[in-house]
């Protein structure tokens, strides 16, 4: 397994390495067809093209091919032609990534119709190399589904138990984005969905994992009541990062799906910002920190560099499963705890209710012996008519303001009369009043 991990591995990074030589020509004009393109200067490349926002049109020169395959190893090409001398090379069907199987040739042209990030990485590889890709492929991808299914059914089987709505966002926000993932991973290929349905539905659904991502840390962060400006501002962006995939879609220009994609960023640095500002207020604020840096490092090298051509901080589809496992086992955990914490809570509070609504019914009891004459605590205290009154105000749970309407005293009265009655019964605050007559 670790050998055909480290050998994909190789085969990926090591693209231009080989005996081939590859050249490029950008035809940003789109001039030119198979029977021009050897009339124009290509320039030899060492490395993938990386081009960013500078889409367009791209002819590739490939001399010295071997048998084998020839793969472009990014998801959102669809549109890729490649010819041996004028004869066209049709692509083989049913594949993650544009792929063309290829015989021993002097010169192949390739030309790629980029309609998004220009990333182009060619990978030439024989027979046994693109079988060796195909078998890790398929057994380290079936591992991260199935994997992510199980936690995605887990969290679902813990909303329905404990009724925790912090379990049912997480589910929603991890669906959208194995969704978001298997569009760039080419996965979601292999299961027959239409390329185009594909390039009009991928900006709406990065929109919906920020989206989701934001019930899921408002949820869990209870950013509502915490940062009640963040949550404001987040579902503006988000309502603006949906116009701009509506543009996308209506202008086809690149450059509005990057834009709503850095609104769905932005809303996972906001809640990676909010959970720092909340660790010393809450312990399971650390584990989501922890969880949502992961998120912000791997959605960043990821999805966000290939818009703007950084290639220092891109990561694989490979490392990014990998971090992925961490961050779904660190978060189902987080959520789990952060709930049995929640409950903890409500026990004590529920604890904390009845003892106070003993102590209370006890101190009525003193008071309606008194009302009767018969011995009681009171008159053991030696408290006056008002003073006794205004205990009763302290045991009915009103404050000083609503015990001076009812006896029409002032409120600085009212306080006068509860410092004697609090020295008389040897006590500082209305808690320890009412305890005194359990």
């Amino acid at each position: 397994m670790f050998k055909n991990f480290f050998l994909t591995t190789f085969i990926l990074i090591s693209t231009y390495t080989s005996s081939q030589t590859i050249s490029v020509f950008q035809d940003k004009n789109q001039l030119h067809t198979i029977n021009t393109i050897d009339s124009v200067d290509f320039e030899i490349i060492t490395e993938p093209i990386n081009n960013g926002l500078n889409n367009g049109v791209y002819w590739f020169k490939i001399e010295d091919v071997e048998k084998g395959f020839l793969e472009i190893n990014n998801s959102t090409i669809s549109e890729a032609y490649l010819f041996d001398n004028m004869n066209q090379i049709m692509p083989t069907e049913n594949k993650a990534f544009v792929t063309f199987k290829v015989k021993e040739s002097t010169v192949l042209y390739l030309k790629v119709n980029v309609h998004k990030e220009a990333r182009i990485p060619i990978v030439l590889m024989s027979d046994s190399q693109y079988l060796e890709k195909l078998n890790f492929y398929g057994v380290f991808t079936g591992l991260f589904y199935g994997f992510a299914f199980m936690v995605l059914i887990v969290n679902l089987f813990f909303f329905f138990n404990f009724k925790e709505k912090a379990f049912l966002y997480y589910f929603l926000f991890l669906s959208c984005f194995f969704i978001a993932f298997s569009y760039r991973d080419g996965f979601i290929y292999l299961l027959g969905i239409s390329r185009g349905f594909i390039e009009v539905s991928e900006g709406f659904l990065h929109t919906f994992v920020g989206f989701t991502g934001l019930l899921f840390a408002s949820n869990y962060l209870k950013l509502k009541s915490n940062f009640p400006k963040f949550v404001w501002i987040s579902i503006g962006v988000m309502s603006t990062a949906l116009i701009f995939d509506i543009i996308h879609l209506i202008t086809n220009n690149y450059l509005f799906f990057v834009l709503s994609d850095l609104g769905s960023y932005f809303i996972f640095i906001g809640s990676w910002v909010s959970s720092l500002f909340l660790i010393k207020k809450h312990k399971y604020a650390l584990i989501f920190f922890i969880a949502y840096t992961l998120i912000l490092l791997f959605t960043f090298g990821y999805f966000i560099t290939p818009s703007f051509g950084i290639s220092s901080f891109y990561i694989s589809s490979n490392t990014l499963k990998m971090g992925s496992y961490i961050e779904m086992l660190v978060i189902t955990g987080a959520v789990a705890y952060r709930m049995n914490i929640i409950q903890k809570e409500n026990i004590f509070m529920h604890d904390e209710l009845y003892n106070y609504t003993q102590e209370i019914n006890s101190l009525s009891i003193e008071i309606e012996k008194n009302k009767r004459g018969e011995n009681n605590l009171l008159q053991e205290y030696n408290l006056s008519n008002r003073e006794n009154e205004i205990l009763e105000g302290i045991r009915s749970g009103q404050t000083n303001k609503e015990i001076g309407e009812r006896l029409f005293i002032s409120v600085n009265t009212v306080k006068f009369h509860v410092k004697n009655i609090y020295e008389k019964l040897g006590i500082n605050n209305r808690k320890a009043a009412i305890k005194m007559y359990e």
